[in-house]
């Protein structure tokens, strides 16, 4: 878990492999959502696309509360739905 400063900005990142480790695009739609102790504080958003299967979200920390946060990545194509999840702990 990465630690990161009131103020910064955190840029959530996510690469998409298909079966193989080759890079591919999310289908449909790659979004993220972050919590703080369950809250949210970022609804499932869209990210940016960087080239095939790099995506990310610049998260601006400024006013935000210290703790750890919850981030959820989710990959949609079609029906099929695919989650991951990472922490990043913010203080003063």
């Amino acid at each position: 878990m990465e630690t990161f400063k009131s103020g910064e900005t955190i840029i959530c990142s996510i690469t998409v492999k298909d079966e193989d480790g080759a890079l591919q695009d999310a289908a449909t739609t790659m979004k993220v959502a972050i919590e703080l102790n369950g809250a949210e504080i970022v609804a499932a958003t869209g990210m940016e696309n960087d080239g095939t299967g790099l995506y990310h979200y610049d998260y601006d920390s400024d006013g935000a509360d210290y703790g750890t946060y919850d981030v959820t990545y989710v990959a949609t194509d079609g029906e099929r739905i695919s989650m991951q999840t990472d922490k990043f702990k913010l203080v003063p």
